[in-house]
């Protein structure tokens, strides 16, 4: 202690009064020690205190001879840290200073590496003891952060002091750029900050369109400068279809856009053509999908006619049955010279062997051996109404049975059967039974149902080509 330097200079000395302590002091004793501290003997020395009685008398104790030490007496330095204000000291708070002095004993200031107040009223955020601007301490030892205007190196990449997000340097300190979620004004249109190319922002920051080669929201396809409407991907980013109204270049024939199959482009664009099984309107007639010649419809879609005759042979109400009626018909046919197939205009006991179920309804028309039109059609024909009279045989027979213009039939103008007059299904020529007849010099429905005759009553059959 500094009492003790003191003492050490006073031995050391010619005595003076400074040198000599007053009887209460502490170290106005013999003892070398500090008070309260233990003696060199295991004592403690207290202070001013008179010792106890003891009933053992105690040896007498000698004091230690004083060394002195001869020599100048020098001066005491200040010490810093002490908390004594002493010369040369600006301040002393103690070894850890404080926020207005540093532990060396200098007033706190920014600069100086110590975090303090810095100047007065002001606290330091930080103190890092240089002169570096850019690094995480300003010289105002401030912490460097996103918006003072001071770039912090390796931390930031730009620094503009403002708080607008967009323009190129955003909030955050980050050089602006497509993809950060942030638009920048005048260079960016969008800027949606994910790396989905196909939403309504694509990766470039432009929003999404129809022809810039990204498939966006609403876009089936987009090819760019390739979409065309005879392409695959159309003009209107939509891939090309089938009845869209664009043929698709070396796939669709055609493409009308419609579901007709009646005119120039099928619904499945292809172009109509003969064979195709639809009748083109105002250029075919028909149209059957197969090779045949003879039948309804021939190869080039024409409607082929179909002839009728009534026979010159005279038969009883026992025909044979509806097909042995019908093998009479073939057989006149065959020995004019008339090709194809042929059946009986008649109608047996039950539905199914009325003509408008077996006979193949012609489209081209019904004629006479002569070439007179009797009916344009099967519609035509079974309308109650002929164009012409079917009174001609076929061709180079002899009439058995000149005068005669009864014919067997049971067959109502439609073409159903007429009823259950029929010769016990066309096989009997009793006189007990009858049948339903037509006419061969009527040309309304009287043609084929006029009245009733017995079966054993002979008449004439309308023979019909199929």
């Amino acid at each position: 202690m500094r009492i003790r330097a003191v003492l050490t200079v006073c031995l050391a000395a010619a005595p003076t009064p400074a040198c000599f302590f007053s009887p209460e002091s502490p170290y106005a004793s013999n003892s070398t020690d500090e008070p309260g501290t233990t003696s060199a003997a295991g004592t403690t020395a207290p202070e001013s205190t008179t010792a106890p009685e003891s009933t053992t008398t105690a040896e007498p104790t000698t004091a230690p001879e004083l060394t002195t030490t001869t020599g100048p007496i020098e001066e005491t330095e200040p010490v810093c840290g002490n908390d004594v204000l002493e010369g040369g000291e600006a301040c002393d708070h103690g070894n850890d200073g404080s926020e207005s002095c540093t532990p060396d004993c200098t007033l706190n200031v920014c600069g100086d590496g110590w975090v303090g107040e810095g100047s007065p009223g002001v606290d330091e955020e930080c103190d890092d003891g240089n002169d570096s601007n850019t690094d995480a301490c300003t010289n105002e030892c401030k912490d460097a952060k996103c918006g003072d205007g001071i770039l912090q190196v390796g931390v930031e990449e730009c620094e503009d002091g403002n708080q607008d997000d967009t323009d190129n340097c955003t909030n955050a300190c980050k050089n602006a750029a497509c993809g950060d979620g942030v638009v920048w004004q005048g260079q960016e249109a969008c800027d949606d900050g994910n790396q989905n190319d196909g939403d309504a922002c694509t990766n470039a920051c432009v929003l999404s369109s129809c022809g810039d080669g990204i498939t966006g929201p609403g876009e089936e396809c987009d090819a760019g400068p390739a979409n065309a409407d005879d392409a695959a991907c159309t003009l209107s980013c939509k891939l090309n279809t089938c009845g869209d109204g664009k043929a698709l270049a070396g796939v669709e024939a055609c493409d009308d856009g419609n579901e007709v199959n009646t005119d120039a482009c099928l619904d499945d664009c292809t172009a109509a053509k003969c064979g195709d099984g639809w009748v083109w309107a105002g250029v075919e007639q028909c149209d059957d999908v197969n090779m045949v010649d003879t039948d309804l419809c021939s190869n080039a879609c024409k409607a082929n006619s179909k002839r009728v005759f009534v026979s010159s042979k005279m038969f009883s109400g026992n025909l044979g049955g509806v097909t042995g009626a019908d093998a009479k018909c073939k057989a006149m046919a065959q020995a004019a010279g008339l090709s194809g197939t042929w059946k009986a205009w008649v109608s047996g006991s039950d539905d199914s062997s009325a003509p408008v179920v077996r006979f193949t309804k012609s489209i081209g028309g019904y004629f006479l051996p002569n070439g007179s039109k009797v009916a344009d059609n099967w519609a035509d024909l079974t309308d109650g109404l002929l164009s012409a009279r079917i009174e001609q045989h076929e061709p180079g027979a002899n009439d058995e049975g000149p005068g005669h213009t009864v014919v067997h039939t049971n067959t109502k103008p439609d073409g159903t059967r007429a009823g259950d007059d029929h010769c016990n299904n066309w096989s009997s020529n009793s006189l007990d039974l009858k049948t339903s007849r037509g006419s061969m010099f009527h040309q309304t429905t009287r043609w084929t149902q006029d009245d009733t005759h017995n079966c054993n009553s002979t008449a004439r059959i309308y023979c019909f080509e199929q």
